[in-house]
């Protein structure tokens, strides 16, 4: 059956979408409307089906595991499957990191880390950076920052969670990636001098920003953050 607007009168119309088009099944890269035409998938779910549509492992194991057990609750014990993932997850996190938390999507593990990185200092303010997309939950959305757009009509959203500028190479260095860390370096402590860095939970950034403009974060401006964390007990999330 084809989908159309009149068909799909009962779904949420704050799901947009870009096109009008069914699709009913996906083979490595491509997808398939309900026209049978193919279409190469570049959007890959947003990334997540990075590995292609119908990968045999991947299908093999979600057949696997839905023979054995589909869900239950963390409350009730331990899942084999899962403490196998943190076991080699963990092996490939830096010193002295040795623990996991596992979330269906990006916001969950946000609004997880900005809720630790309050628990864990007793501070109130998170400082997250200009372009930011983290999600569109109430925390992840009040750290959000790559359109207007998502916060609008959603206020008051949290409390002391501020932004500084994300040190962009073309908006904020005029193409000099040394210039613009300085700039996003300059703003930074001028916005800690401000509020107290003794007052700030967590520094929330993107390495590479994706909604923001595919910008990568330069090397320098990384360690710089990592080291006022260090400095000041702020966490870098």
């Amino acid at each position: 059956m084809t989908v159309t607007l009149d068909t799909a009168a009962h779904l949420s119309p704050a799901l947009a979408r870009y096109f009008e088009r069914t699709w009913t099944h996906g083979e490595g890269h491509r997808l398939y409307d309900a026209e049978g035409k193919a279409y190469l998938d570049f959007a890959c779910g947003i990334a997540v089906t990075v590995l292609g549509h119908r990968h045999p492992a991947v299908t093999a194991a979600i057949h696997a595991q839905a023979d054995r057990l589909l869900h239950t609750c963390n409350g009730l014990g331990y899942l084999e499957p899962v403490s196998a993932l943190a076991d080699k997850l963990a092996a490939l996190l830096p010193e002295p990191l040795d623990a996991v938390f596992l979330a269906n999507s990006g916001t969950e593990a946000i609004e997880g880390a900005m809720k630790l990185a309050r628990r864990a200092s007793g501070r109130p303010a998170i400082i997250a950076f200009s372009g930011a997309f983290h999600g569109r939950t109430y925390g992840s959305l009040s750290a959000t920052t790559s359109n207007p757009n998502y916060q609008r009509g959603h206020g008051p959203l949290l409390p002391s969670v501020l932004v500084a500028p994300f040190p962009d190479i073309y908006r904020l260095g005029e193409g000099d990636e040394e210039l613009a860390t300085t700039r996003a370096l300059e703003a930074l402590d001028e916005l800690l001098g401000e509020v107290g860095a003794e007052s700030v939970a967590a520094l929330l950034i993107e390495p590479v920003q994706g909604e923001g403009g595919y910008n990568p974060a330069p090397a320098a401006f990384l360690r710089a953050i990592r080291e006022r964390c260090d400095a000041h007990g702020m966490l870098l999330i």
